[in-house]
């Protein structure tokens, strides 16, 4: 499976193709610290035989087979390092445990044989997999990354605009330790971006090297945001526009290691883009005092002097991938990198989930999901992006293995039966350590405005669950004195009830119109939007929004750690965060951590002694919050450490 037929790697435009897509990454110029540098020497030769067991190897092969003869051992390795500027400032304990007696005289005579023209040499031949295998160890033991499909721009170091690959070296911040210990703060908001006419802006997606983030609209376009900055510029304007699709863009992504995105529309096409930046100098300052008119004295300086001006140029470098027409709309895009391909995965809403190769230019693979359970509503990849799960508008929940020719691995029903709105995965949870056996472990908001965790492996019982939980109505009493049933749908912990799935893979997994999995409809505020973090360094956490208007703050561990970034009114009471007591143990359940919100006491109940400190408090701040569904949200690195909300009410906002 690892062994590429001829085709992969050639654009349109043939051999030259190649030639780009190589130079795109591997510059001329000598080694730079942390960049990709010094790009192999690719003839035609080497365009041509293009058989090798990773794409990427095609023109590293013959550098690494002509290095190793002429030097040994360590010497190798680095002159290798330094010739592609890929393991500065570190050593590779996998490129020293390889030297000069693994590799043979046939390797490098084949390698030899096929940066010639022969394509007959037994080190590219699709039918010996196995063929070359020590060179290939060599290659990779280098940590040479992905390289980006042909067409696209490579990723840019934000301080000096040098060429950098995200998968070799990580990207130059000021503080990184900071960084790691970041959580947003409360009703601290830094800019507004409103360009889409009050449209609902459905999804967000930030470029990998933090230039530049675009969002996803009902108005059919996705606008290009420049972070240059966003931390100064209270109403930023939009550097630049895409508009191919022919209805609402619902979901977009940023393509692994280079400057482009993914977009899906609800014409059910997916479109792929390169975003340019052009930075326009800004005119030098007339320096003239604005309060006498005249000049500015020495020491003297504007405190607002003019800034640079950002452009954003989005053109299309793939045709539109369209699904059969019957799939019906895209309703959500991903993508990922890999030695051997460059991956778009996309759902359709009729239950197909799809695998476009950007290099190849052809599917790789498809997933369909049994039309019994419902339309497709969210998908998410696994962490080694060997596993896919799904959900769907009836509550369910679905896993594949991909490896193992796409067949349904388990489905499972969510208690509340409700739309399952968004799913995201993760290795491990807090507080397990960092060489823990990975799970997969799936993040699943459904209900009434909760998310849970859940290991897919086994389902059942989630492993964790945060929920806002909204006041009471003073009809039913007291919370302490609820009936079973009621205190189960407020305080139980939601389920994954198991689905059995059929001997034969084409056999129906159940008979529709089933009293068990009949759909039920929440009217309840539901959560439609999750970012966090899991790290032994620093804070984890998870943030959430939803059609409450609303933006919470989890932590892990401590529900006194939990908070509300946005929200409640000004003046109104504070939400609390806490942990309700099991009911079997009478102790607080540590998995289980619920946000209550109050609502503001009437007129009448203000104590008349209370009444002039209200008048007298002074002026109240106007309100930050959102005014509609909180619908996404995502966090920036550049300049500072930040993080945006999109809402159905057509603004993005960027809280400090």
């Amino acid at each position: 499976p690892r062994t590429l037929s001829v085709e992969v790697g050639f654009a349109e435009g043939g051999e030259e193709s190649l030639e780009e897509l190589v130079r795109l990454s591997y510059k001329d110029g000598g080694p730079r610290v942390g960049g990709l540098v010094s790009r192999p020497d690719v003839s035609s030769g080497a365009a041509r035989s293009l058989r090798a067991p990773d794409q990427k190897f095609a023109g590293l092969m013959a550098a690494v087979s002509t290095t190793t003869r002429a030097n040994g051992g360590d010497d190798a390795d680095a002159l290798l390092r330094r010739r592609f500027g890929v393991l500065d400032g570190k050593r590779s304990d996998r490129a020293a445990a390889l030297d000069a007696s693994d590799l043979s005289t046939e390797d490098a005579a084949a390698f030899v044989a096929a940066r010639g023209g022969d394509l007959s040499s037994a080190g590219f031949s699709p039918a010996d997999p196995g063929a070359s295998t020590t060179l290939r160890r060599r290659v990779r033991a280098l940590d040479v990354p992905p390289l980006p499909p042909a067409g696209l721009p490579p990723l840019r170091q934000p301080a000096d605009d040098r060429p950098f690959s995200w998968y070799a070296s990580p990207l130059d911040l000021e503080d990184p330790g900071a960084r790691a210990t970041w959580k947003p703060r409360e009703a601290v908001l830094v800019a507004t971006f409103a360009g889409h006419e009050g449209r609902a802006v459905r999804r967000l997606a930030v470029a990998q090297d933090q230039s530049f983030f675009c969002t996803a609209s009902d108005d059919g376009t996705c606008k290009i945001w420049a972070t240059r900055y966003v931390d100064v510029d209270v109403a930023p304007r939009a550097a630049g526009s895409y508009d191919g699709h022919d209805g609402a863009v619902v979901d977009a992504c940023a393509i692994d290691n280079a400057r482009a995105v993914a977009s899906a529309g609800a014409d059910g096409s997916v479109h792929v883009w390169r975003v340019d930046l052009a930075r326009t100098p800004a005119p030098p300052s007339d320096a003239v005092d604005p309060l006498t008119g005249g000049p500015l004295q020495e020491g003297q300086r504007l405190v607002d002097p003019p800034r640079d001006k950002v452009d954003a140029r989005a053109a299309l470098v793939r045709k539109p991938i369209k699904p059969p027409s019957h799939e019906g709309a895209v309703v959500s895009v991903s993508h990922f990198g890999s030695d051997h391909g460059s991956t778009v995965v996309y759902g359709t809403q009729r239950g197909f989930i799809r695998a476009h190769d950007l290099r190849a230019r052809r599917e790789a693979w498809t997933l369909s999901l049994p039309p019994e359970l419902g339309l497709l509503t969210a998908t998410a990849l696994g962490t080694d992006k060997t596993w896919v799960c799904a959900g769907t508008q009836g509550g369910f929940v679905a896993i594949w293995d991909v490896r193992r020719a796409g067949t349904l691995a388990a489905c499972w029903r969510h208690s509340s039966r409700s739309r399952i709105h968004r799913l995201a995965t993760c290795a491990r949870l807090p507080p397990a350590p960092a060489d823990a056996t990975p799970r997969p472990l799936a993040f699943v908001a459904a209900g009434a405005n909760s998310v849970a965790v859940w290991d897919l492996s086994i389902g059942g019982r989630c492993a964790q669950c945060f929920r806002a939980v909204p006041p009471l109505d003073p009809k039913l009493g007291d919370p302490a004195e609820l009936g079973p049933a009621a205190t189960a749908k407020r305080w139980g912990l939601p389920t994954l009830d198991p689905v059995p799935l059929p001997p034969h893979p084409r056999e129906r997994l159940f008979r529709v119109g089933n009293e068990r999995f009949d759909a039920s409809s929440y009217k309840d505020p539901s959560v439609r939007a999750i970012m966090g973090r899991i790290s032994n360094n620093g804070n984890s956490y998870l943030v959430t929004g939803g059609t409450d208007a609303q933006i919470r703050y989890w932590d892990f561990l401590a529900p006194s750690r939990c908070y509300t970034v946005s929200g409640p009114h000004p003046g109104a009471p504070r939400p609390t965060y806490e942990a309700p007591r099991a009911a079997a143990a009478g102790a607080a359940d540590s998995r289980f951590f619920v946000c209550r919100d109050h609502d503001a006491p009437p007129a009448e109940a203000v104590d008349p002694v209370d009444e002039p400190h209200l008048f007298q408090r002074g002026a109240v701040p106007p309100p930050s919050a959102h005014r509609d569904a909180v619908l996404d949200l995502k966090s920036i690195d550049l300049p500072i450490k930040l993080m945006l909300s999109a809402s159905r009410d057509g603004v993005v906002k960027c809280w400090r």
